[in-house]
């Protein structure tokens, strides 16, 4: 995906990435190399999981049924999405489409909405 760099505090520290006209803080995974930082530039975006989160807890956490991501802390977000399929369950986040938040091959879950942690948003070039 393309982004701009608002600023980084350097590699694999904070940095915050506009993407779409939002910003978002990211850990800095593409300042490695110095071309990669100017103007806009193609990162991919990964997640570390918050693996504490029960089955319950995932499919309550979203009654609003929203698509997005909510800031939490540095680069830490909850993640509200629609589940989209099933082997592999994809859960569509608006930003990115997760695929390791929820394991199940139940297609009744097609469609439903759910909500989990991200612990790190990783930004990779």
């Amino acid at each position: 995906m393309k982004v701009t760099l608002v600023r980084t505090e350097g590699p694999d520290c904070e940095a915050i990435l506009n993407i779409e006209g939002c910003d978002y803080c990211v850990r800095d995974g593409f300042s490695w190399s110095a071309e990669r930082t100017d103007g806009d530039f193609e990162v991919s975006l990964s997640t570390v999981l918050d693996d504490s989160w029960s089955w319950e807890d995932m499919f309550a956490a979203n009654p609003d049924q929203r698509i997005g991501l909510e800031p939490v802390e540095g680069y830490s977000y909850l993640a509200f999405g629609r589940i989209l399929s099933i082997d592999p369950v994809r859960i569509d986040c608006g930003l990115l489409v997760e695929e390791r938040a929820l394991y199940t091959h139940d297609p009744r879950v097609v469609g439903d909405f759910v909500g989990f942690k991200i612990l790190v948003l990783d930004a990779e070039g």
